[in-house]
């Protein structure tokens, strides 16, 4: 699938990958309407990275300086990760890849 209005997938250089996850920017604020209709379709997705790095508890001592960082900011608030793994069923990747054109169009 590449790119459509609405989506930035994942950047891959050559032709062979090992995506662990497989990531992609929903825009336009349409990331949890995205996640409830690929839900609703059987296909799980997770938001693994919510909050930005500058902004956990975890790291607040050490981020006070760095003011708003608005592309990780914004990020955060579009990604969202598809089910992949190596013996997935081609099948299931065209199901997927259908549900994320039908979502768009």
């Amino acid at each position: 699938m590449k790119d459509a209005e609405g989506i930035v997938l994942p950047a891959v250089a050559g032709i062979d990958h090992v995506f662990h996850q497989f990531t992609l920017r929903v825009l336009d604020g349409q990331r949890d309407g995205f996640q409830r209709h690929l839900s609703k379709s059987g296909i799980g997705s997770m938001v693994y990275y919510p909050v930005p790095l500058h902004k956990m508890n975890v790291f607040k001592e050490r981020c006070v300086n760095f003011g708003t960082l608005k592309h990780a900011e914004r990020a955060a608030g579009e990604v969202l990760s598809l089910p992949v793994e190596p013996l997935q069923d081609d099948n299931i990747g065209v199901y997927i890849t259908q549900c994320v054109k039908d979502f768009f169009d």
